[in-house]
């Protein structure tokens, strides 16, 4: 009974479909000015975008990033959760701004920027990062570094971190026998206020003055700073040195998804060197 009620509707119902598209404007990419919403990693957006505008320019195009919130969180399971010997430094990555199609559809001209990585590296391993504006002081960012990678057992930094903060954070969420090697600045004095987290610094202070910074970069392990400047190396030879989302909390994504990719690599392994000479 049913079947023989579709026959006598179905019939109907295709007839009337049919006048409907035969009445339907036809889409034109050219003149359309409708709106369209697309999820997608946020990479691909450029070359989506551009390829649209030149083909519909009237089209408007919602982005919705695909990438789950798990993609914001630098991953904590490659390494140990004891205490750590910390190295931190930051390096420059470029941006693109306005794309080809619109610069030429408005007269724009090309702007290049810059957002700043700074990361924590321990054991070759980046235990910690943050992206932020080219203009944020290096100084300002150790103290998230320090929380994020937890208890420290080491920190070992350049010029830029050697501030009261920087120190005051490391004893913090340092251990008990815990050692600053943050490289003092040119003109640095030893401190007259005898803070607990000056001493190590005042003793530096006063090698330096009487060895010379040379001797003091040697005979105190400071070059581990080269833990991170290799990880740089590292992160810019494999994955490039610019950033290619186009919105700042997708660039955030992109740097930690990154710092995960060369996380995993070395979890694969690493060569193992041996002094033969």
């Amino acid at each position: 009974m049913r079947a023989q009620e579709l026959s006598e509707s179905l019939p109907r119902g295709l007839k009337h479909l049919a006048r409907t598209l035969e009445t339907a404007k036809p889409f034109d990419f050219a003149t359309s000015n409708r709106t369209f919403r697309l999820a997608a990693p946020d990479f691909v957006a450029p070359s989506v975008i551009s390829e649209v505008g030149r083909v519909a320019p009237r089209v408007r195009i919602e982005w919705i990033s695909s990438l789950p919130t798990a993609a914001h969180e630098l991953g904590r399971g490659h390494y140990s959760s004891g205490p750590i010997d910390l190295v931190i430094d930051s390096t420059g990555l470029s941006i693109h701004g306005e794309g080809r199609w619109t610069r030429h559809k408005h007269g724009k001209r090309k702007r290049r920027g810059w957002r700043k990585l700074h990361i924590g590296v321990s054991d070759g391993l980046i235990v910690a990062s943050h992206l932020t504006d080219e203009r944020v002081p290096d100084g300002s960012i150790a103290p998230d570094l320090i929380k994020q990678a937890g208890s420290i057992s080491a920190l070992t930094a350049d010029k830029a971190y050697d501030q009261i903060d920087v120190y005051q954070a490391a004893i913090d969420r340092g251990s008990t026998d815990l050692k600053l090697l943050i490289h003092p600045r040119t003109d640095a004095v030893i401190s007259a206020s005898n803070q607990a987290a000056l001493r190590q610094r005042d003793v530096h202070v006063k090698s330096i003055k009487e060895d010379g910074v040379l001797v003091w970069r040697r005979t105190s392990d400071y070059y581990h700073q080269s833990a991170v400047e290799n990880m740089f190396f590292r992160y810019k030879t494999l994955l490039g040195d610019q950033l290619r989302a186009r919105g700042e909390a997708s660039r955030q994504v992109e740097s930690v998804l990154a710092c995960n990719i060369l996380n995993h690599f070395r979890s694969l392994g690493r060569p193992r060197c041996e002094l033969v000479t």
